[in-house]
């Protein structure tokens, strides 16, 4: 199953504590491209449920800054010092985690524990190119 996810990909948040006297209270911050992810599954609703040993591949790509760009007449053209890869936050890890909580919360995935092999990859796109992440599961028999 391969399917994309349109957007501006964010990484998972990290939890929050708040004080309020002596008690400490614990949340999570929302992440909205989580809540995108698990959209795009819900309107999957009919495809397949994995609840054995899965493969999943994300493949995140990201459109570049314009400080990539020439100016002028060349304005489409990038610099020679513009950067092969996305090395810029967010983090490959919380990429992941959020993309792999929403296939589970989203019920594509039983959960996240029967992935148990994969590739996640950050790239750039062109202005034409959208944004976003092409998720690959393959159920392992």
């Amino acid at each position: 199953m391969r399917f994309f996810i349109h957007g501006t990909p964010k990484a998972q948040a990290r939890p929050r504590f708040a004080r309020r006297g002596k008690s400490v209270r614990t949340y999570s911050p929302i992440n909205e491209w989580k809540e995108v992810v698990k959209y795009r599954i819900l309107i999957m609703q009919g495809e397949d449920y994995f609840s054995d040993a899965v493969e999943v591949n994300l493949y995140f790509q990201f459109h570049r800054p314009n400080s990539h760009y020439r100016t002028g007449k060349y304005k489409d053209l990038l610099k020679d010092s513009a950067p092969e890869w996305h090395t810029k936050k967010p983090d490959k890890d919380n990429l992941e985690k959020a993309v792999t909580d929403a296939l589970v919360d989203g019920g594509l995935l039983s959960d996240d524990s029967i992935i148990v092999r994969g590739m996640t990859s950050k790239s750039y796109v062109t202005k034409e190119e959208d944004s976003g992440c092409w998720v690959e599961i393959k159920e392992l028999g």
